[in-house]
């Protein structure tokens, strides 16, 4: 049979003090030490075990409420800190995504310009081309000229007549800084039941949810009981 020994865990910080005492940590690895070299081998060991698990349970939870009320109050310090902070930045971040998407969509609108100022220019040129060539080919000489001349100055026209420049894609701001575009592919799921199941993740979430519920069947998914030890402490359970 396994005996426990008696391990006095004294106060788990210093007074006046935040931190652990050494004396806490040595006494912790102690009882660390004993329950990792306990074996239970009959009823007697079985009982004990089950006292060295409750003095384990026991201090972990102690050591769990001092940390919680040393590190509450800094953690509410830091959420109010950053509640007011987000309070301030959420009107400029809103701010700062109305400015994007203007400049974003005054730079397409350009560019469409002038994407189709180049295709009405070309479609042009070559209308007057392929009446060029039916002129020729109808053997009418002055249709043929008067063909050739109108591709001229159609050609002419679409060089001097100057296409929609499309915006800079940088942009010096009068801080010394610089606003710049970049091209960034996106996606967007149309149609879940298409997508390739290397793009699929599990959710495990809602199989646990199932298997909870009573389901002992889902393919692809082994699903099996086991024996979870819990442990009630004087102050409550653990």
């Amino acid at each position: 049979m396994s005996e426990i020994p008696e391990i006095h865990v004294p106060e788990i910080v210093q007074p006046g003090s935040d931190a652990p005492t050494l004396e806490a940590r040595g006494s912790v690895l102690e009882l660390v030490e004993t329950a990792i070299a306990f074996e239970i081998t009959d009823d007697a060991s079985d009982a004990a075990g089950a006292n060295l698990l409750a003095q384990v349970s026991t201090l972990r939870k102690a050591v769990e409420e001092r940390r919680k009320e040393v590190t509450g109050p800094v953690n509410r310090l830091v959420k109010e800190t950053n509640d007011a902070y987000r309070s301030i930045s959420a009107p400029l971040d809103q701010a700062e995504k109305h400015l994007k998407a203007a400049w974003s969509k005054y730079r397409k609108a350009k560019a469409e310009e002038e994407a189709r100022a180049r295709t009405k220019a070309a479609a042009e040129a070559e209308a007057a081309r392929q009446a060029e060539e039916e002129a020729a080919d109808d053997g009418d000489v002055m249709a043929e000229l008067e063909a050739a001349g109108k591709r001229a100055a159609l050609e002419r026209s679409a060089r001097e007549v100057p296409v929609a420049e499309a915006p800079a894609r940088s942009v010096k701001t009068v801080g010394g800084g610089t606003v710049h575009t970049r091209r960034k592919a996106k996606f967007e799921v149309v149609d879940a039941k298409r997508v390739p199941r290397n793009f699929l993740i599990v959710n495990e979430k809602a199989i646990g949810a199932a298997v909870r519920a009573g389901v002992t069947e889902i393919d692809g998914v082994r699903i099996w009981t086991e024996d979870e030890v819990s442990v009630r402490t004087a102050g409550g359970k653990s």
